[in-house]
């Protein structure tokens, strides 16, 4: 079983700002994170996503509607 965390609890918009953050989410045991998606462009996500990469952290997406 892998274990994740929603990072609707700081943000609904990661990004580089949250490294250390998501550094420390990696250190405490968390395999992954839930990444908010309701902005930005193509580019923001696959930034995102090699730096989720280079952490060593999996991910899926969360969105909601209106």
């Amino acid at each position: 079983m892998k274990i994740g965390m929603c990072m609707f609890l700081w943000t609904t918009s990661v990004s580089k700002k949250h490294e250390t953050l998501l550094k420390d989410i990696k250190a405490t045991g968390f395999d992954g994170v839930e990444i908010p998606v309701f902005a930005g462009a193509p580019d923001d996500y696959k930034k995102l996503g090699e730096m989720l990469d280079r952490i060593g952290l999996e991910r899926t997406a969360v969105s909601a509607m209106g």
